[in-house]
């Protein structure tokens, strides 16, 4: 049944259809990347050493820069407070700071270490201080004062405040902390999800790369991880699609975007062993889950056509086959796949294929491969060749 198979996990999870225009610098997160819950960043403070940008339940909001002195993470006290919505007093008679939040009332004198919590003393480890006018504390002290859990990231000179040790936590990974980087400094993008990042340099040049990986980055338009890859541009009928290779290992989806009038579109999503383009269909092979190259054929098969119009997939040929696979083996007695030189002609699919339902031998694939030519409109072909 066409769109029965068309990548579920990527539809719940991302949604079908997503255009990411460009922006100058992030108003919110979730300008950086689509696929962020804003319910995720409610009473969430993300900021970075020596930046005045900062974001508050994912959104920018602008502030009194932290800063290190003397291997001392100092935050600004009225900034971080207000963003939380705290009460920040200032009484100049007896250097006294009073911040009050829900049912929460501290209060600290500049010069003094003793920090009062609903009366109760503590001791911080560095006094409170002022720098051009505002109220410094080392960053554990705001969190004690706020009763809010707070991170430094040093690698990224990023300060994260939560309700929670859990949420950060959560997002204690390399590709949110620089995510969160990239946000604050203001840099440009085209176009940001879960997987891919396309970005501006300084020159005005476009380069993209996996938000997590640390594959190198790729010059946008010339696109293509190694010689003879699936994953590349191609151009279809004047429409441009990028097939995207996610590369960290363990992935088990590749992504398809259609690039029209200067936005990328994210129109599919599925693990890619090959891909070929006609006017009216993209055929893929479908690879294994994860790292694991064999495919999962026990319903159908590992080809999947899906329409260009809209973009939903249906597979077609035998159930239980593995198409577009050649088995080699390598001079230790291993095995491994390559490519098929498959080919799509009016009257069917040329292409090579083995059953792999109940032959988990590698040898006994590789006897069984054959010659076949598969209809392009059903769950049937024809043995042309042992």
């Amino acid at each position: 049944m066409v769109g029965k198979y068309i990548g579920f996990v990527f539809i719940a999870f991302w949604g079908l259809f997503t255009i990411f225009s460009p922006i100058a610098h992030a108003a919110s997160l979730f300008d950086y990347n689509m696929d962020l819950s804003k319910e995720n960043f409610t009473g969430i403070i993300i900021m970075e050493i020596g930046q005045e940008r900062f974001f508050v339940n994912g959104n920018e909001a602008s502030g009194d820069k932290p800063f290190v002195e003397h291997g001392r993470t100092m935050a600004p006290l009225r900034t971080i407070g207000e963003a939380f919505g705290a009460k920040v007093n200032w009484s100049s008679q007896d250097n006294k700071v009073t911040v009050t939040l829900n049912s929460q009332k501290v209060e600290l004198f500049l010069g003094s270490k003793n920090m009062y919590v609903n009366g109760a003393k503590k001791e911080l480890d560095v006094a409170a201080k002022t720098y051009s006018g505002r109220t410094y504390l080392p960053l554990r002290a705001i969190g004690e004062a706020l009763g809010k859990s707070v991170s430094y990231i040093q690698d990224y000179n990023l300060i994260i405040i939560a309700g929670s040790p859990e949420w950060i936590k959560s997002y204690a990974d390399n590709s949110y902390y620089t995510l969160f980087s990239w946000a604050i400094e203001g840099k440009k993008i085209l176009y940001a999800d879960n997987i891919l990042l396309v970005y501006y340099k300084n020159d005005g040049s476009l380069y993209l790369k996996n938000w997590g990986s640390g594959i190198s980055e790729y010059p946008f338009k010339s696109y293509n991880p190694y010689d003879g890859s699936p994953y590349h541009w191609y151009n279809i009928s004047g429409k441009e699609y990028l097939v995207f290779h996610n590369e960290p290992e363990g992935a088990s989806y590749d992504y398809i975007y259609l690039f029209k009038d200067g936005k990328l579109k994210l129109v599919y999503s599925e693990a890619i062993f090959d891909i070929k383009f006609t006017n009216d269909y993209m055929y893929i092979l479908v690879s294994g889950p994860g790292i694991d190259r064999w495919f999962a054929v026990d319903e159908h098969s590992n080809l999947l056509k899906v329409s260009l119009q809209d973009y939903t997939g249906e597979y077609i040929g035998v159930k239980g086959y593995v198409y577009g696979c050649i088995l080699k083996e390598e001079l230790n007695g291993s095995f491994m796949l390559e490519r098929d030189n498959w080919q799509i002609k009016d009257d069917g699919i040329y292409i090579s294929g083995f059953y792999n339902l109940g032959t988990s031998d590698f040898k006994e694939k590789r006897n069984n491969t054959g010659r076949y030519k598969v209809s392009l409109t059903s769950q049937s072909h024809e043995k042309l060749t042992p």
